[in-house]
């Protein structure tokens, strides 16, 4: 039986080399006593059917007795099926590792291609001086390169202006052991790596498609931790929050030859299920099998349920540090400010060298300066512009003849109750109950979301005033029809009520891909589906806890039953969209919206819709509302319970 195993595990290698130069030279007998025990004891122990081993290569079961690795690049591997059979790449890897080194191509061997394995097998197999030890110049080099001394998970908030970055984004800080007498910053030191997509089409809707089923090939990246901070906390004006990992020294070094041993692979990128976040996690879990992480996910993974399978694991988040944006700073900062000092800054934001007023004194002027410093960083970082960078300097200046100290920073407080370990669950299941004026009767309201939150949802660990949805259905059974009816389908919402202050203009929106039952005398009760687009203002209370916003909307919706334009089964509307979001207290939010639309061509020369929520958190995935709507033929009240997972 032994011979056999040595003769597979042979067999495998000498294939594998005929695939890959140099082609490997099977060692002399005197070494197959060793690999032959090694072959052994490893079958013995089980290690290719171990935890430690499976999630060192990313097995996953697939079916009672079967693992399949989610590593797609064929250089991962040794065995020609080792994909799909642990017990030969484990015998081809032995193999592999027991052949000579080649003088200066100490790179290309296993031993140097696969560090973390070969740490995994020595700790159970004991190696000893049974095996060479190549220099392997690439790997120390990368291992200088990175050496950390701790692992954190970052997660950068979402970016509603980028539909890639719109659920958010996590990725890993490997913390660099400082060199003796460095002076750099430790964001200049520390590392980032990152799981993300080769993407190879600038398409929307195939961009979509390609994210959606895989179809892109995902990479790790690494870059300086001070250019993920100035990517995402600057030029994109998003929160980071820092999650410190308690691993051991042993993991934290394990994590390393492994992302090593990842950085020359590809895995399929699956843009709600096998994402960044998801691969993040599963880094983890392989250099340190002990923690449970992955089991914490859903079926759909978004980066926030990544950063609440963290504390899951009870001690595994040491402490969090919130990194606000340069936007976040300036907001901070100017909300102590007194009226003159507000006019003194929207002053130098237009003329840069406009001068103070006299009434300021030496720290006001100073955090004036520091301020308008501020907000022309955040806008040079997000759109550069040399005029920008020219009145920076300026002020720099000015501040540095104003006084030769610099003015200490203004802490800005942790916005504890936005933390994303907070939010609510990703996915929603609906359940309530309902009455309709159109038939006089009552129904039953069924609903599930596959993401994310709305304006009514519990705000916290959510942005305030945004909201994206996807795939969010209705269903309903009406006790006095008898029937069941698909009352609501949002392929797609992202809504931003950006609001209008004395510093910022940006403008309000909202995408919507929608299917929806409407209610007047041109459709009485018929579903259609369309694409809704609105641009406006929104004014808001500097906590954001109140909000009006007005939009004008224009939407085309299709359906077989509507009397559209000439008759046809297109409408096309346009008119004002508006409404208001009140948080109520800590834990209940209401929302009105209003919208009017003038239906050019058709018969039906306008109609309304009207609605108003009322939801009220009872705990973090629990919450209970009421929902009104109201259109030409029809009055309907909901009352609803919602659990989020």
């Amino acid at each position: 039986m032994r011979s056999a195993l040595l003769s597979v595990a042979l067999f495998v290698a000498s294939q594998r080399s005929l695939a890959e130069a140099p082609p490997v030279v099977v060692p002399p007998s005197p070494a197959a006593a060793p690999l032959e025990s090694w072959l052994t004891r490893a079958r013995d122990l089980g290690i290719a059917r171990s935890r430690r081993w499976l999630r060192l290569l990313h097995y996953h079961p697939r079916g009672p007795r079967q693992a399949v690795s989610e590593v797609d690049g064929k250089r991962f591997f040794l065995a020609p099926d080792g994909a799909r059979d642990p017990e030969a790449e484990l015998a081809a890897t032995l193999v592999a590792f027991a052949q000579p080194v080649a003088r200066g191509r100490e790179d290309e061997h296993a031993l140097c291609r696969f560090p973390a394995r070969r740490r995994l097998l020595d700790d159970q197999l004991h190696f000893g001086s049974a095996l060479p030890v190549p220099a392997c110049p690439a790997l120390a080099r990368f291992q200088a390169d990175l050496d950390p001394e701790s692992v954190s998970v970052v997660y950068a908030a979402n970016f509603l202006a980028n539909p890639a970055s719109a659920f958010g984004h996590t990725f890993l800080r490997l913390s660099k052991r400082r060199p003796a007498g460095s002076t750099a910053s430790s964001a200049e030191l520390d590392r980032s790596v990152e799981y993300t997509a080769n993407t190879d089409t600038h398409n929307p809707v195939l961009y979509a498609f390609k994210g959606l089923t895989g179809m892109f090939r995902g990479v790790f990246r690494f870059h300086s931790f001070e250019s993920k901070v100035h990517e995402y906390a600057d030029a994109e004006a998003r929160d980071l929050w820092v999650y410190d990992l308690d691993l051991s020294e042993s993991e934290v070094e394990l994590l390393t030859l492994h992302l090593w041993e990842l950085s020359t692979t590809h895995l399929d990128y699956y843009y709600l299920t096998k994402n960044c976040s998801y691969h993040a996690l599963a880094t983890v879990e392989a250099a340190a099998p002990r923690i449970d992480l992955l089991a914490h996910l859903n079926f759909v993974v978004l980066p926030r349920d990544t950063i609440k399978a963290l504390f899951n694991v009870p001690g595994l988040v040491q402490k969090f540090e919130y990194r606000p944006s340069l936007r976040s700073q300036f907001r901070a900062q100017v909300s102590r400010f007194s009226a003159a000092q507000h006019a003194a800054v929207l002053e130098l934001l237009r003329d840069a060298s406009a001068p103070l007023p006299s009434q300021l004194s030496v720290p006001e002027a100073n955090a004036v300066l520091s301020a308008a410093d501020l907000l022309l960083a955040a806008r040079s970082s997000e759109s550069p512009d040399p005029k920008l960078d020219a009145a920076r300097s300026l002020l720099i200046a000015r501040r540095a003849r104003l006084s030769s100290t610099l003015p200490p920073a203004y802490p800005v407080p942790t916005p504890s109750d936005k933390a994303p370990q907070r939010a609510h669950g990703s996915l929603r299941l609906t359940l309530g109950t309902g009455i309709t004026s159109q038939y006089q009767s009552s129904f039953g309201a069924f609903g599930g979301r596959l993401a994310l939150h709305d304006l009514t949802d519990p705000p916290d660990g959510e942005p305030e005033l945004s909201q994206l949805q996807f795939l969010d259905t209705r269903l309903r059974y009406d006790l006095g029809q008898r029937a069941f009816t698909l009352d609501r389908l949002t392929f797609a919402e992202l809504v931003a009520l950006n609001p209008l202050t004395r510093y910022e203009r940006a403008l309000s929106w909202r995408v919507r891909g929608f299917g929806v039952r409407l209610h007047d005398t041109a459709c009485p009760d018929c579903f259609a589906h369309g694409l809704d687009l609105s641009l406006g203002a929104t004014l808001a209370t500097e906590d954001e806890r109140l909000a009006v916003f007005v939009m004008a909307d224009s939407r085309v919706a299709f359906s077989r039953q509507l009397d559209g334009v000439d008759g046809s089964f297109v409408r096309v509307g346009i008119g004002p969209f508006a409404g208001v979001r009140a948080r109520l207290s800590s834990h209940a939010v209401g929302l009105v919206t209003a919208t009017w639309s003038y239906l050019p061509g058709a018969r039906l020369k306008g109609t309304y819709d009207l609605r108003a929520t009322l939801r009220g958190a009872l705990a973090k995935d629990v919450a209970i509302g009421f929902e009104g709507a109201a259109q030409p033929l029809s009055l309907e009240g909901t009352l609803a319970s919602y659990f989020y997972f």
